[in-house]
């Protein structure tokens, strides 16, 4: 059996249409035999799905991806196991322990690669609960409180605030990729991990709201004021969904 998986920092990368390398792991009675590291570069999705079919994988593991590139890959007869994070080894080791991943160090989403919830593509963003869960949004802060100024910055945001829109709990996370290389695609992978719907921020790059769109996570733009303002903007239906990048790449340094 053959498993592949889309890889960004040892990790399972965000989405797959845009990943740039590829583990393909073979198995054999249970147990990892063999280990290739593809590198997809910056080619197409309908090149990478090509790529993949020329590959054979009976599984793909993986966490977002597009309807045209799933119906590829499925239409070639091969399984994908999508709305997967994490550590690409925890994946794994579930995957070989009983060949049916669980949540063990990652979080498990929608298998089939559909969309978890409906959106509108322009205007507001629908803030309805989906089924029996709870929608989370995420606002990038400078501090790690409600009453702390939003951080104009995404990528280099220095704290992520994720907020319960149901409960109102909220939690507080410090921005680990802030000051690093690819800090846009890097907080991109960390706010589908959390579970966010949406983002609110002042500023994203085109490469962070590419792999955020691709999740089926909105983007909405505030203009200072605290997160606290944001997420009342969010509640009274006051935030436009985004359409594309207003900041270049790097633009946060």
């Amino acid at each position: 059996m053959k498993v592949a998986i889309p890889v960004w920092q040892g990790r399972i990368a965000p989405v797959l249409d845009s990943a740039h390398c590829l583990n393909v792991v073979e198995l054999s009675g249970g147990n990892e035999s063999d280990r290739l590291q593809i590198d997809l570069g910056d080619t197409n999705p309908r090149l990478r799905a090509l790529e993949l079919i020329r590959l054979k994988p009976d599984v793909v593991l993986c966490g977002a991806i597009s309807r045209p590139l799933h119906c590829m890959l499925a239409g070639a007869g091969i399984r994908i196991i999508a709305g997967l994070s994490g550590e690409v080894s925890n994946a794994l080791s579930d995957y070989l322990r009983d060949f049916n991943p669980v949540r063990r160090g990652y979080s498990k989403g929608n298998r089939s690669g559909c969309q978890r919830r409906r959106r509108r593509r322009h205007g507001q963003v629908n803030c309805e609960k989906r089924g029996a869960g709870k929608m989370k949004i995420l606002i990038t802060s400078r501090g790690s409180e409600l009453d702390d100024e939003v951080d104009p910055r995404f990528g280099r945001a220095a704290w992520f605030i994720l907020y319960d829109v149901d409960s109102g709990d909220f939690s507080a996370q410090a921005n680990d990729a802030a000051t690093g290389q690819g800090a846009g695609i890097q907080a991109a992978q960390t706010v589908s991990e959390l579970g966010a719907e949406c983002v609110i921020t002042g500023n994203i790059g085109p490469n962070a709201i590419r792999v955020l769109q691709e999740a089926r996570i909105d983007v909405c733009f505030v203009s200072g004021g605290t997160v606290r303002d944001a997420i009342q903007s969010f509640r009274d239906g006051r935030l436009l969904t985004a359409q594309k990048a207003n900041a270049q790449p790097g633009a946060g340094l």
